[in-house]
């Protein structure tokens, strides 16, 4: 996680895409393994199968949160809903 942390704060303090950071400058994954995993099927239906599930809920994006049975969604708004938690 600390590699993945570090990359996520590259990009933001850079302005870097992650793609440029992971593939391009070959940080995690080579250009083949990207490749490879955008055809992975079989990862494609884990994803969908998990956004089907979040969508049964309601849920349409991230961050999105269920606090005492209520959906909270928005990078904005759960901030003013902490304290519910």
């Amino acid at each position: 996680y600390k590699q993945c942390a570090e990359i996520a704060r590259e990009g933001y303090e850079t302005g870097k895409s992650l793609h440029d950071i992971v593939v391009k400058e070959r940080k995690l994954l080579t250009q083949e393994k990207f490749d490879a995993t955008l055809k992975d099927e079989k990862l494609a239906k884990g994803i969908m199968e998990i956004r089907d599930g979040g969508a049964k809920f309601g849920v349409k994006g991230t961050p999105t949160f269920f606090i005492n049975g209520k959906k909270l969604d928005g990078a904005n708004r759960y901030v003013l809903h902490f304290d519910r938690m």
